[in-house]
């Protein structure tokens, strides 16, 4: 008989009887992928049970759980059965798992909702203004997108479908995609001759005496299109970069 048996007994004059085993909990850390995609895990804890002569000892179990698609930090799993042995004759406790995920370099989870993902892909300037078809990465393996004509910096695309699948309901999120233009930082000299050209066209179209004309009688300024202001933006960035190039050297 254990000390807390002794105090039972002593103290409400009932001798303790049988007992099912005692409910554990156990923290597991999963990779982003593994809580999307669900895993099994082989789980190893401590408990503490009554031996034959009736002191109490410690042991240690093994358990496998299946981690189910779609789990997210702070969920607690309980697996009934996988607790603590109890008494001779008497069912084992059950095992509450509290699951804490890992963050993903590429994929973030929607804070408001844990079925969508984020994701950020890189778009040139001309690739934004004319349109393209890119591969992006998914949590199905890689998946073409199309990138409309006239895509601003910043824009999100929607990926119907291509989310995380929810957790005790049919269905599953949609993936954001979240352009992000890149600016070389080095032009070949065609490159640059094209740029110039752009830039010349655009000075050209919004200055001069017949452009003058126009907007005194229409009474507005020429808005640019979004090509104008993506080869803004670039030439702008090229400035930036060779004018720090040329204070260092």
């Amino acid at each position: 008989m254990d000390i807390n048996d002794l105090f039972e007994e002593l103290f409400t004059g009932r001798r303790r009887g049988p007992r099912r085993g005692q409910n554990m909990q156990y923290s597991l850390r999963l990779s982003f992928l593994e809580a999307v995609h669900g895993c099994t895990k082989d789980l190893t804890f401590q408990f503490q049970a009554r031996g034959p002569d009736g002191r109490p000892k410690q042991e240690t179990r093994n358990a496998k759980i299946e981690v189910p698609a779609g789990v997210e930090t702070g969920m607690t799993m309980q697996v009934s059965g996988e607790g603590a042995d109890g008494d001779p004759g008497m069912p084992r406790g059950d095992l509450y798992v509290q699951i804490e995920v890992a963050e993903d370099r590429y994929f973030r989870r929607d804070p408001r909702r844990a079925e969508d993902v984020h994701v950020e892909v890189p778009v040139s300037a001309v690739q934004a203004a004319l349109g393209a078809k890119l591969d992006v990465v998914t949590l199905d393996g890689m998946v073409e997108l199309k990138i409309p004509p006239g895509s601003q910096p910043g824009a999100t695309l929607l990926m119907r479908n291509k989310g995380i699948e929810r957790v005790q309901r049919p269905g599953r999120g949609n993936q954001y995609v979240h352009l992000q233009l890149t600016v070389p930082r080095k032009l070949t000299d065609k490159q640059k001759d094209l740029y110039e050209q752009l830039l010349a066209e655009e000075t050209g179209s919004g200055s001069g005496g017949a452009a003058g004309a126009g907007d005194a009688g229409g009474g507005g300024k020429k808005e640019k299109s979004a090509f104008e202001l993506l080869c803004d933006f670039t030439l702008k960035k090229i400035r930036n970069f060779k004018e720090a190039g040329d204070k260092a050297a």
